[in-house]
């Protein structure tokens, strides 16, 4: 689960063959091509590498995003039938959090789907920019305390946080799955963010 990884899993992810939802080959190789690099378990590096078609939800990339799912059975061969990925726990979902080599907890939302309605209706993107301004208001809200903590870096395809702090990572996890699963304060936030950090 390195950065690089999240990252190329991301891509493939997101990027998707149009209208349909398959996802794009190309980005699977370097995504199978990196986790081998790294060692990871040969069945997932074999999925990725299969003609397909792979969609949304293929598990083998939501393993590689660290997401709480199984190896199907019928993926195993026969001798190692009774191995399975064992359930990846993310404390911090719908985020991604990883620890830079200089102490820095980085913490990644780009699940931007179960909110992009609430958006658009409001005439937003619904991207990482528009969530810079979200978290901000959240925290403002609902955790001022670790204001001062926080550095954002975000990109329309992914909204980042940063800190030395875990703690204060570990609080804008929560914060942005409330949003996630509450509209109203979502809307909330949306009303009280901060006009020259959403939309960037």
């Amino acid at each position: 689960m390195t950065p690089a990884i999240i990252a190329l899993a991301r891509t493939a992810y997101d990027e998707r063959l149009l209208p349909g939802f398959d996802l794009k080959l190309e980005n699977l190789m370097s995504l199978a091509d990196a986790l081998e690099r790294v060692g990871a378990n040969p069945e997932v590096v074999r999925h990725l590498r299969e003609p397909g078609p792979h969609a949304r939800g293929c598990w083998a990339v939501d393993t590689a995003l660290g997401r709480q799912c199984y190896m199907p059975q019928t993926a195993i061969p026969e001798p190692i039938a009774t191995v399975a990925i064992a359930p990846v726990a993310n404390e911090y979902a719908p985020c991604t959090v990883w620890k830079n080599d200089d102490g820095t907890h980085v913490l990644g939302f780009s699940d931007f789907g179960p909110t992009a309605d609430i958006f658009e209706e409001l005439g937003y993107e619904g991207g990482g920019y528009d969530w810079h301004g979200v978290v901000d208001a959240l925290v403002r809200m609902k955790a001022k305390k670790i204001r001062q903590k926080l550095d954002y870096d975000p990109e329309g395809s992914m909204f980042t946080a940063l800190s030395k702090d875990q703690a204060a990572i570990k609080q804008v996890a929560d914060l942005i799955r409330a949003a996630v699963e509450d509209p109203i304060l979502l809307r909330k936030a949306l009303a009280k963010a901060d006009p020259d950090l959403i939309g960037g």
